[in-house]
């Protein structure tokens, strides 16, 4: 193995301290157990004589993050953004971390040459029963006169309405807590514009194929930042009840600085799967942020950039005899780049063409692609 793989593997598996989500038990181990995994990161760089550019990096970032929780803690939210921007900022200059749909990692499949895309595909899901629901608005962000519903999440805060995309149904399975099939409904959203994200997709794998098969030294760092930063924003804390979360906080402090920058949306791993489990493809998440527009319900810039397609409820699709839905043979965009996609860990793993959830997202694009009357081709 090389000196890199060494850092985050060993006997072939990946070590304890880069498996993530982390899963803690209360909120206020969040803290320590983020500079911990930063700290054993320090020495297994240094273990393994990784270029001191990248030990100064995380030297750097732990400072960092201790110094945002800190400020934060003590009431001073304003500096602990402040702090926050200042590294938005300073990605806001890389083609890598900040880039539009179209070249951004983190939905590596749209990055084919010679190749222009009318829309990007992702899927949007509801809970419960939404049959009296308008089927368009069903999939819309919360409306601005229901903003009082809106809480805390990962990348949005109370009142602030943000849209939560995924890449599969499966994506948007899991992330709902894995609903019963009566209770799961899903639709295609076809975005038209290629939206500039901020890029925070970057685990091991990313970031190993980034320090091999990038030239720059510098983009080689930018991307090392950004596993940190991804990593830090990647803690699930089990504790119930809880009015405030501190796993929140630098995560949400990126969406206003995003937000104050320009940025449209943070693509991100889901949360709900583990480093050790395959399918990046189709478990790759967008949170678009949505601005605040006065006088309507939605927002007009955004929602005139998609099309939108009708959800369909889960429970009723699988009643459908699937030869009579005369499926498209025309691959989804997450087969175009990872070849035998699957789903489970190293040990238990399923093709997801196996699964009903690859029928769903077929029959999702068909009749939404059929609804505007898209060339598939």
């Amino acid at each position: 193995m090389t000196k890199w793989q060494n850092v985050f593997y060993s006997k072939g598996k990946t070590k304890e301290n880069y498996k993530f989500p982390k899963i803690l038990s209360k909120d206020n181990e969040y803290h320590s157990e983020v500079l911990k995994f930063i700290d054993i990161l320090i020495e297994d760089l240094k273990i393994n004589n990784i270029d001191e550019a990248f030990i100064d990096i995380a030297k750097e970032y732990r400072q960092i993050i201790d110094k945002v929780l800190k400020k934060y803690y003590s009431g001073e939210i304003v500096v602990a953004y402040n702090i926050i921007e200042k590294l938005i900022v300073e990605y806001k200059k890389s083609g890598i971390i900040f880039s539009r749909i179209s070249k951004s990692y983190s939905f590596n499949y749209y990055i084919i040459e010679n190749k222009k895309w009318e829309h990007f595909l992702f899927y949007r899901a509801r809970f419960g029963d939404i049959s009296n629901e308008n089927k368009e608005d069903a999939l819309k962000h919360t409306p601005y006169d229901m903003i009082s519903k809106i809480g805390s999440n990962r990348f949005s805060i109370p009142g602030q309405p943000c849209l939560y995309l995924g890449s599969s149904s499966y994506d948007c399975w899991i992330e709902m807590g894995k609903p019963s099939d009566r209770d799961f409904n899903v639709g295609c959203i076809l975005l038209n514009k290629d939206y500039e994200l901020l890029n925070l997709a970057t685990d091991i794998w990313i970031l190993l194929g980034a320090i091999e098969g990038l030239k720059e030294q510098k983009e080689k760092e930018m991307m090392f930042k950004s596993y940190i930063l991804s990593q830090v924003t990647s803690f699930v804390v089990k504790e119930e009840r809880r009015n405030f979360k501190s796993e929140y906080i630098i995560s949400q402090l990126i969406t206003l600085a995003c937000k104050s920058n320009n940025f449209a949306g943070i693509s991100y791993i889901s949360k709900r799967v583990s480093s050790n489990e395959f399918g990046h493809n189709i478990c790759m998440n967008l949170a678009l942020l949505i601005p605040y527009e006065q006088g309507v319900r939605y927002s007009q810039s955004m929602v005139s950039e998609m099309k939108i397609g009708n959800p369909v409820n889960y429970a009723y699709f699988n009643k459908l005899k699937r030869a009579s839905l005369n499926l498209s043979i025309q691959k989804l965009p997450y087969e175009l780049t990872q070849k035998g996609i699957a789903i489970g860990d190293f040990e238990d793993q399923t093709p997801y063409t196996d699964t009903d959830f690859y029928d769903y997202d077929r029959y999702l694009r068909q009749i939404t692609i059929q609804k505007y009357g898209i060339n598939e081709g």
